[in-house]
């Protein structure tokens, strides 16, 4: 699961967002952001929440993990 909001360079080097931003993944925006608009602010923003959600993810798995193993 994890893998899936590192997706990044199959996007980037097959359609660069795709058309209408159709395969654009987070870490794909987060580059767009930082790297091709100059908007540090924004991509530091959207890495922040990937951290969270993948932290949730994570911990979420783990206590699932605990519960059956129990």
């Amino acid at each position: 699961m994890i893998d899936l909001f590192q997706l990044f360079a199959e996007p980037y080097v097959m359609t660069q967002g795709g058309p209408l931003k159709a395969t654009t993944s987070i870490v794909l925006l987060m580059y767009e952001e930082g790297f091709r608009w100059w908007r540090m602010g924004h991509a530091a923003a959207i890495a922040f929440v990937l951290f969270v959600i993948t932290l949730a993810a994570t911990m979420l798995q783990l206590r699932l993990q605990r519960e059956r193993d129990a």
